[in-house]
């Protein structure tokens, strides 16, 4: 894969790492990579954590008991998660952002009861790949969209999730945590993925749900993309490329806006300061939005 990977993920200073793995081809590649990688990047710590959504039955049993093996063998602290899935279809809305909001809670369970939940050090990290940043370009673009939303999927982006702080089975309060979500795979294709998996002999999982166009995602994935390729090739990375040319845009805006206004506010919160290398600055005495 591409050889800017080690400046580009030294550059964030991310010392603990939680990767996210499904068991797919995707985040199997981003797992090897990592482990294999972990002392000329720096790392300091390395976990697998896998989200079982209950959403499948036997499928989903086989792709965490996989995931468990692949850690186990090369020896990284496994981490899994069940949840509720019959609770994530009969909440209101959509069942992929149902199931995406409680995948990323599930994550930051994880990483707090991994180490220090304030820990600037530590980042939950996905295998989101180019394929996937076109998809959502796609969709963006179909429904209408903001400058901001044209960025796209941001290789780096803070979240912040309520906790439940619980102690000898009695719930005392909630707080909120801030972590970040790192996606170092953005620029990698999916063709680059495969071609790592068989030069390293990597095995994965198939996930019967990502074939079911009954989601739109996936619908965009199998139906609507390889026709815009079939008719304007190369239009995959054309949407990846606006992602890119609108985040340093925005990134522009902002600092602009930074400078003639001081601190900008959207909807009624404010947005942190962009410093020198691009990165958002929280105030003093707040978490980074």
């Amino acid at each position: 894969m591409k050889a800017v990977f080690p400046d580009k993920i030294r550059q964030y200073g991310f010392k603990r790492l939680l990767l996210a793995v499904s068991g797919g081809l995707d985040s199997i590649c981003l797992a090897h990579y990592f482990i294999e990688n972990r002392e000329s990047l720096g790392i300091e710590w390395l976990g697998i954590a896998h989200v079982h959504h209950g959403l499948r039955e036997k499928t989903a049993d086989r792709d965490a008991a996989f995931v468990e093996s692949f850690a186990k063998s090369h020896g990284v602290s496994f981490f899994l998660k069940k949840l509720d899935g019959e609770a994530l279809k009969n909440t209101d809305g959509s069942l992929e952002e149902n199931a995406r909001e409680a995948r990323y809670k599930a994550l930051a369970e994880i990483i707090n009861e991994a180490g220090d939940p304030d820990d600037k050090k530590g980042a939950i990290v996905t295998a989101h790949h180019a394929g996937d940043q076109a998809e959502t370009m796609y969709m963006r673009l179909q429904r209408g969209t903001t400058l901001a939303g044209l960025r796209g999927i941001q290789e780096v982006r803070e979240v912040q999730c309520e906790m439940w702080n619980v102690e000898c089975g009695i719930t005392h309060h909630t707080f909120h945590t801030t972590h970040s979500i790192y996606r170092p795979f953005l620029s990698v294709t999916r063709a680059e993925l495969l071609a790592y998996a068989r030069e390293n002999k990597l095995e994965w999982c198939e996930d019967e749900s990502n074939s079911d166009v009954k989601f739109a995602r996936n619908k965009v994935r199998h139906e609507f993309l390889p026709k815009l390729e079939q008719e304007y090739p190369g239009a995959s990375e054309q949407l990846c490329r606006i992602a890119r040319l609108a985040d340093r845009a925005y990134k522009k805006v902002m600092e602009a806006c930074a400078g003639m206004f001081g601190n900008t506010m959207l909807n009624g919160k404010e947005i942190p300061a962009l410093n020198h290398s691009g990165q958002k600055e929280a105030p003093q005495g707040t978490h980074g939005a």
